[in-house]
């Protein structure tokens, strides 16, 4: 994915991971932990995640954690800092 096609590619992916239901942070954290969103950037994360959840514990603690590139096996994701 090309850097600054983010805007697009959200619709896509949460599309193509759950066709059926609506997207939750916990899809978004599951994508971050496999891998499958190394080609966003940090900030591209952060800000798709505060622009689709309202401001929560929960949202907090997700960017705080993509902030960090802490993954659920606690290894540094491929995303980086914009």
């Amino acid at each position: 994915m090309a850097a600054g096609s983010w805007r697009s590619a959200p619709v896509v992916l949460v599309r193509s991971e759950a066709d059926e239901q609506q997207a939750n942070l916990v899809d978004i954290l599951y994508l971050f932990d496999s891998g499958a969103l190394i080609d966003f950037t940090t900030s591209e994360l952060v800000s798709l995640i505060r622009a689709l959840f309202a401001d929560s514990e929960k949202r907090d603690d997700a960017i705080e954690r993509i902030e960090k590139g802490e993954t659920r096996a606690g290894e540094a994701s491929g995303a980086s800092s914009a």
